[in-house]
C-alpha cells in the first residue's frame, strides 16, 4: 500500500475524487475554510492499492495547553459536516449517494489494511489521535467491521434526508400536514423563494444568521465571521438561496451542491416574520431546484447541534420526509501510550461520549473541544 498526505493545493487531492461520489466536505476548498484558526493544517491522507484508494480528509491542531505534550505533538478531526472517510474504486464511477454500495469482502479487506497505513500515517506525523465523522447517505457506507476493529463507533443521533428520486406526487404527499397548509399560505401571502444566481444576498444571510445564532442562543462553535462568509463562496460548491416578502430578504440559507448530493448547511428567519415560518417555502424552493437539476439527495440534516436529538428543528425537518440516516462518529487512537497519558494529564473524570477525553468540557488545561 501506498500513502500520500496532501496538502490543499495539491492537484492530486480533487483529481483522486474526480468521477466518484463524494460531498462537499471532501472538497480541499471546505478543509481550507474550516481550518479556521492559523495553527490548524487541513490535508487528506490517501491510501492507495492497486484499484482501490481510501481518501479521508482531515484537519490537524495542536494539542491543548498544559498537559505536557511537547509542542510537536497533534490531534486530528474531520472537516466539520459529514466528512467520512471514502473508500474508491474504478468500478463505483457514477454511483449515487441514495444506494448502499454493493460492497465484498474485498472491501473490507482493503479497508482493514488501508486503516493500519494510516494509523501509520498519523503517527509519522506525530498525531495522538483522530474524530472522525461519518456520512448518514446510504451511498456513503463504510463496512462497520474495519472500523470497529481498530476504534470505536458512536452513534449521536439521526439526520433527516429527502430521496430527489422519488415522483413529484411522491414527494408532495410526504409533506406533513400543516406544512402543506403553510406554504400555500406563504405563497398567497406574496412570499416568493429563490436560489440566487450570485452572491449578492450574501449580507442578508449573514445577518439573518447572526440573528438567528443569537436568538437562539447557540453555542460560539456554531456562529460564523464575517470572514467565513467572505470566504465560502471559494469553495465552489455553495449557492445562496432566499425567500423574500416585497423585495424584502426574510429567510435566506447556505447550501451545498457537489455529486447529486445537496445539504442545508446553514440558514434563518428574520424575528419578524417567524410566525409565517418562511422556511419551510425557503427548503421546498431548493428541493425542487435540485431535483430539476437531477440531483439524488437532499440532506436536511439533524436538530439543534451535529446530530442533535428529536427536538423541534428535527421534528420540523421531518415534516419534508420520512428517512433517515444515522449520524455516527469513528474515534481512531492512534497513539493509545501517549493518549493515556494526556487524558491523566487534563485531570477530568472520562467521559465515554466525548473524544478525545483530554479535550472534554471543564478539565483543567485549556484549548478547544472538538464538538459533535
Amino acid at each position: 500500500m501506498r500513502t500520500e498526505i496532501l496538502a490543499v493545493d495539491d492537484g492530486r487531492w480533487p483529481a483522486t475524487l474526480d468521477g466518484h461520489l463524494h460531498d462537499v466536505y471532501h472538497l480541499p476548498g471546505y478543509g481550507r475554510l474550516d481550518a479556521g484558526r492559523a495553527d490548524e493544517q487541513p490535508v487528506a491522507v490517501v491510501v492507495r492499492d492497486g484499484p482501490w484508494t481510501l481518501f479521508v480528509p482531515l484537519v490537524l491542531a495542536p494539542l491543548p495547553d498544559g498537559l505536557g505534550a511537547g509542542s510537536t505533538w497533534r490531534d486530528a478531526r474531520s472537516p466539520y459536516g459529514y466528512a467520512t472517510p471514502l473508500v474508491l474504486t474504478a468500478t463505483d464511477a457514477g454511483r449515487g449517494p441514495t444506494l448502499a454500495p454493493a460492497r465484498d469482502a474485498r472491501a473490507e479487506t482493503f479497508l482493514s489494511g488501508a486503516i493500519g497505513s494510516l494509523t501509520a500515517a498519523l503517527l509519522d506525523m506525530q498525531v495522538v489521535s483522530a474524530f472522525v465523522r461519518l456520512h448518514p447517505l446510504p451511498g456513503f457506507a463504510l463496512p462497520q467491521g474495519p472500523l470497529a476493529s481498530a476504534g470505536t463507533l458512536a452513534v449521536h443521533g439521526e439526520s433527516v434526508w429527502v430521496d430527489l428520486g422519488r415522483g413529484e406526487e411522491e414527494l408532495r404527499a410526504q409533506l406533513r400536514t400543516n406544512h402543506r397548509r403553510d406554504l400555500v399560505k406563504l405563497v398567497r401571502g406574496g412570499f416568493t423563494g429563490q436560489v440566487e444566481q450570485g452572491w449578492g444576498a450574501l449580507p442578508d444571510l449573514q445577518q439573518i444568521y447572526a440573528d438567528t445564532m443569537d436568538r437562539v442562543d447557540a453555542r460560539e462553535f456554531y456562529r460564523r465571521s464575517g470572514e467565513f462568509f467572505d470566504r465560502v463562496r471559494d469553495v465552489g460548491a455553495f449557492v445562496v438561496a432566499t425567500v423574500r416578502l416585497g423585495g424584502e430578504v426574510v429567510a435566506a440559507g447556505l447550501f451545498s451542491e457537489v455529486s447529486g448530493t445537496v445539504q442545508y448547511f446553514l440558514g434563518g428567519t428574520r424575528r419578524e416574520h417567524l410566525a409565517r415560518s418562511p422556511s419551510k417555502l425557503l427548503l421546498l424552493t431548493v428541493q425542487n431546484w435540485a431535483r430539476e437539476r437531477g440531483d439524488r439527495a437532499f440532506v436536511l440534516g439533524s436538530g439543534s447541534g451535529w446530530g442533535g436529538a428529536e427536538n423541534p428543528l428535527f421534528r420540523f425537518k421531518l415534516g419534508f420526509s420520512p428517512l433517515r440516516g444515522a449520524v455516527a462518529t469513528w474515534r481512531l487512537v492512534a497513539d493509545p501510550s501517549r493518549y493515556a497519558r494526556l487524558v491523566d494529564a487534563s485531570r477530568v473524570p472520562v467521559d465515554a461520549d466525548f473524544f478525545p477525553a483530554y479535550r472534554a468540557p471543564g478539565r483543567a488545561s485549556t484549548g478547544s473541544a472538538h464538538a459533535v
